[in-house]
């Protein structure tokens, strides 16, 4: 199952809605706040489901970016991972 850490950047007046809004998700989690900033923790069963999670998080009402900044996904069967495009390798 894919985790990983996202700092997201927030509108000064929607930090609070913004961490309302992914603490409400079942995937997400808010684990710290430092001014503007919060870092969320994704929890997903798939790497699909991973990147479905960061792009509902980074689109929230108030977020101004997003960084990930941590990625683990050492127990993902290789079935989960997206089909190579021509020129990957």
């Amino acid at each position: 199952m894919p985790i990983s850490s996202v700092i997201l950047s927030c509108r000064p007046e929607a930090v609070d809605a913004v961490r309302t809004m992914v603490d409400a998700r079942e995937r997400s989690e808010v684990r710290e706040q430092r001014n503007n900033d919060l870092v969320v923790v994704t929890d997903t069963v798939t790497l699909e489901g991973d990147r479905a999670e960061m792009e509902a998080i980074s689109v929230l009402p108030g977020v101004v970016s997003y960084c990930i900044v941590f990625s683990n996904v050492e127990d993902v069967e290789l079935t989960d991972l997206p089909p190579k495009t021509e020129g990957q390798q």
